[in-house]
């Protein structure tokens, strides 16, 4: 076997690179016996932090592995490359399973085999892939350490959906600017789920409120800035930028009433809002939401939120750089449920962690 690896097993809370320690290891197929998994507990498409693997690197963008149930592919998240190390996959014991390579790729070559155990966190939601000897390494270096499982309750995105309690990281929310997986890190409690994860937008709610309506949680928008008070969601290009400056301007609109504190968000600057409508103040947009803040990343499409007449909801404003603040807000989907969003989702927030380069989860 040419240039068999090993590597030890990370912990299953958290997502890293995979680290080698190692150059033993079992052939592939020793672990082969009369009780071989049903490979289909590990169907999915499942997303982990950047791999650099020859000229197959991901940069920064998120990487997936894609297990069907007789095939395995990894995803760069690059246009150039974006699904190789076609294999075969077939159960090998009950946590073991061997790849064949389907054809020549960098230094490997088709028919190529690799053996590998593997490990699924109690809810299914994280699954670690561990080589125990491979002819191909790059397949080994794609493919190894851990992942979250994807099942967003839209079909075409990649958000994790319900995860079990512990620590995240968004894969395509872009608060700084450069399309990073894991710019934003945080703290789920048990029965949440990333219910949406886009490039302007990240929502945290209980796994039923998951929808595309308005609900119960906690809603993040990227590079936000104060709103034209017409309806039409674009940035007032005479309010200035950066959270002090926000929380200036819509302090000054007659229509909300709010409560303003300094505070901090993952050692950030931060300034704290509890909004309320006047009674009877005009501005309703669509008879349904006062506009307070709308993201500068989408200006051909710019998204807007804010409370609804008779609802009290907290923003609470992010400097992440100069002139750029995320927008976090606690809505309670206007039930009359803000004091138990409040004691869930202040927990989660003190959790957040904004970085233009971050470590990886679990590092």
């Amino acid at each position: 076997m040419r240039n068999a690896i090993v590597t030890s097993l990370v912990v299953l809370a958290g997502l890293a690179a995979p680290t080698y320690t190692g150059a033993t290891s079992e052939p592939p197929g020793s672990e082969t016996t009369s009780e071989a998994s049903d490979l289909s507990i590990l169907v999915d498409r499942w997303v982990g932090t950047p791999r650099t693997v020859g000229a197959l690197g991901t940069g920064t963008a998120a990487a997936f592995v894609e297990i069907d149930g007789d095939s395995l592919v990894f995803q760069t998240g690059i246009e150039d490359n974006p699904s190789v190390f076609h294999s075969s996959i077939a159960a090998t014991g009950p946590d073991t399973f061997e790849l064949a390579l389907s054809s020549d790729v960098l230094t490997c070559h088709g028919g190529d085999t690799g053996s590998y155990r593997f490990a699924l966190s109690s809810e299914a939601t994280t699954l670690s892939i561990i080589p125990l000897g491979d002819d191909c390494v790059e397949r080994a270096l794609a493919i190894s350490g851990n992942w979250w499982h994807t099942a967003c309750w839209l079909e075409d995105r990649d958000c994790l959906g319900p995860v079990e309690a512990g620590t995240y990281a968004s894969n395509r929310f872009n608060p700084f600017g450069d399309f990073t997986f894991g710019e934003a890190s945080f703290t789920m409690p048990e029965g949440w789920a990333v219910c949406y994860d886009s490039q302007s937008h990240l929502r945290l709610q209980p796994v039923p409120e998951c929808s595309d309506d308005v609900g119960f949680g906690i809603w993040l928008w990227a590079d936000v800035a104060a709103p034209l008070q017409d309806c039409s969601f674009l940035p007032d290009p005479d309010a200035a930028l950066g959270a002090a400056n926000i929380a200036d301007y819509l302090q000054a609109l007659p229509t909300l009433s709010l409560e303003r504190i300094d505070t901090v968000v993952g050692g950030l600057s931060a300034v704290q809002l509890d909004l309320d409508v006047v009674d009877g103040a005009p501005g309703l947009c669509d008879g349904a939401y006062v506009v307070t803040t709308t993201s500068r990343d989408n200006a051909t499409d710019p998204d807007a939120y804010g409370p609804g007449a008779f609802q009290h909801m907290r923003l609470i404003l992010v400097d992440v750089l100069p002139e750029r603040t995320v927008a976090i807000y606690l809505d309670d989907g206007g039930q009359n449920r803000y004091d138990e969003i409040e004691v869930v989702a202040m927990p989660v927030i003190a959790s957040f962690v904004f970085s233009a380069t971050p470590a990886p989860i679990g590092s």
